[in-house]
């Protein structure tokens, strides 16, 4: 059923496409050669007019340059002004000033930023601790440097690492004496 209505279909395109294409065709076959002349003759006339068309426009062109080149001769010359050198060079002088300003002020403003971000000295992290000084010592000194390392940022701690530092940190923690749960 499907086939049948899909022949049906291409059918009907093909019977629209013949009667509006055809009678077009069959007049384009049938034209007399002399139209074709006269169409060749129309564009051979209008490439003509375009070259006229062109040469005007190098007329207008050359016409053009012309007036330019009598403009540019008929502006007056402003003559530079001594007031205009005296102006340049107060405005020059008043420049390196500024420039020499600025490179001050710049070289302050990293002196004051250096120090600024200096590490303070840590209490805690001044001496290393003995080797054979208690193990938590030790371990919170290291975990210090670490800390406030200012090498790269390989040499830092991770976040899962410095909890487990704080982990092994951490104090130990009184048991409460009144917990009822507890064994005397």
């Amino acid at each position: 059923m499907r086939l049948h209505s899909v022949v049906v279909v291409v059918g009907c395109v093909f019977v629209g496409f013949v009667t509006s294409a055809g009678p077009g065709l069959m007049a384009r076959a049938a034209e007399p050669q002399r139209w074709v002349q006269r169409a060749l003759e129309a564009r051979d006339s209008t490439q003509g007019a375009n070259g006229e068309a062109e040469s005007r426009i190098a007329q207008l062109e050359q016409q053009l340059e012309l007036f330019e080149a009598e403009k540019r001769a008929a502006v007056p010359r402003a003559p530079t002004s001594v007031t205009g050198s005296g102006e340049l060079a107060a405005a020059l002088a008043r420049n390196n000033e500024l420039v020499a300003r600025n490179r001050a002020l710049a070289a302050e403003n990293q002196a004051l930023q250096s120090h600024l971000f200096e590490a303070p000295p840590s209490a805690s992290a001044c001496q290393a601790p003995a080797a054979d000084a208690d193990p938590k010592e030790q371990l919170r000194y290291w975990a210090e440097r670490l800390r406030r390392s200012d090498g790269a940022f390989r040499d830092r701690l991770t976040t899962a690492q410095n909890t487990a530092l704080n982990v092994l940190l951490r104090g130990e923690r009184e048991l409460d004496p009144h917990n009822p749960w507890r064994e005397p």
